[in-house]
């Protein structure tokens, strides 16, 4: 389920950069996506607030990823638009 929503947003949001910073990019927006929490919610059946707290770790855990795999332009990005 995570890895559909993560390769689908990855796609529609292409930046030019390689497909690993592409899906780690959706990671920090998916977050925002009202859309994503709530079918997240339907499909795990799980409250809104739920989701949207369990997608809000995404951002830390794609920096840490980033951060050990040496994402540098990722990491500019990410702390451009200051993601915690």
């Amino acid at each position: 389920m995570l890895t559909d929503l993560l390769r689908n947003a990855s796609k529609a949001n292409s930046q030019q950069l390689p497909i690993s910073e592409q899906v780690l990019v959706a990671a920090l927006r998916l977050v925002d996506d009202k859309t994503v929490i709530t079918k997240l919610a339907q499909d795990l059946a799980v409250s809104s607030v739920k989701a949207e707290c369990d997608l809000a770790r995404l951002p830390k855990a794609a920096i840490v990823l980033a951060a050990e795999n040496k994402m540098n332009s990722f990491l500019q990005l990410a702390n451009r638009n200051q993601f915690p």
